[in-house]
């Protein structure tokens, strides 16, 4: 049985997304990955993880491209859930909302489930 993930799917407009979340999003990511590779034998090319941010060292639009690639990256060599909610190309001064949190949140937990319910 897997270790269960920390996702949080129920981002509201009142909801405030900061450093915290960005690192758990990652270790997230990070545990597909490896879950994927490790047990059920699919190879995922090395992805990059940023899980050390601080309140004065969040780089949101860098950070971001990184995460939808990583996601991409497992989603691409492995399954695309039914629901999938696709992926966004982040460009300078463009907002981050509560529907974008729950969108990268949601698609990472899509592929964790896939993955876990295909691991037994």
């Amino acid at each position: 049985m897997a270790t269960p993930l920390d996702f949080k799917t129920d981002w509201a407009p009142t909801d405030y997304y900061n450093f915290s979340d960005l690192n758990r999003l990652e270790s997230n990511i990070e545990a597909v990955r490896s879950y994927i590779v490790t047990t059920l034998g699919i190879p995922i090319p090395t992805i990059t993880v940023k899980k050390s941010r601080t309140l004065t060292s969040t780089d949101y639009l860098s950070d971001l491209t990184r995460i939808e690639s990583n996601i991409e990256t497992i989603r691409l060599n492995y399954k695309t859930p039914p629901t999938y909610r696709g992926t966004m190309f982040w460009n300078k001064g463009q907002p981050f909302s509560y529907r974008e949190a729950n969108r990268l949140e949601i698609n990472t937990k899509l592929i964790w489930d896939m993955a876990v319910a295909q691991g037994g």
